[in-house]
């Protein structure tokens, strides 16, 4: 099945918020649709993100992925940080998030980008190795501190299911 990478608009809120609503029930997160909607309304609007879509060909959308750019704390380098990945059952072992992923580094413009990423701890089995199979590391103690404080004053809050591990990527 081919499905269509594109960048979110405000047209697409409704579905995000669903797919969004399927994805934290999950992970047993209980956020009401409300939330959700204002939430993505937000970084809809947000100059330091981006939300990449993955559409069926029905114009379903089956996956997303919010990139917030930032500039990496001690460094010369733009973070382009990975959240929200999500890609609906009917559409895994597709590449979806895959292409989606490829679709930030693309449609990236940073100088310099380190592309970063957060894994809950009890999601690394899981989702561990698709980041690992696309070229990413788990950053160690020093990157991850830069990574958390670069991240601190974005409005998303990060950790709501647990303990995080962080995982970086600096595209050849």
């Amino acid at each position: 099945m081919e499905f269509t990478v594109r960048p979110a608009t405000t047209e697409d809120l409704d579905s995000i918020v669903q797919l969004s609503h399927e994805h934290l029930k999950t992970k047993q997160l209980e956020v009401d649709a409300t939330t959700i909607a204002v939430t993505f309304q937000v970084l809809l609007e947000h100059p330091a993100y981006q939300i990449m879509v993955a559409a069926d060909p029905e114009a379903r959308l089956v996956g997303l992925v919010t990139a917030s750019t930032s500039p990496l704390a001690e460094t010369n380098q733009t973070l382009v940080f990975l959240e929200n990945l999500f890609v609906h059952e009917s559409a895994r072992s597709q590449q979806v998030a895959h292409q989606l992923m490829d679709a930030v580094m693309m449609d990236t413009s940073a100088e310099q980008p380190i592309f970063a990423t957060s894994v809950a701890e009890s999601d690394l089995s899981e989702n561990g190795p698709l980041f690992a199979g696309a070229g990413y590391q788990q950053a160690d103690d020093q990157t991850t501190a830069r990574l958390i404080e670069s991240l601190s004053g974005l409005p998303l809050e990060r950790g709501l299911e647990g303990d995080l591990v962080y995982y970086t990527m600096t595209p050849q």
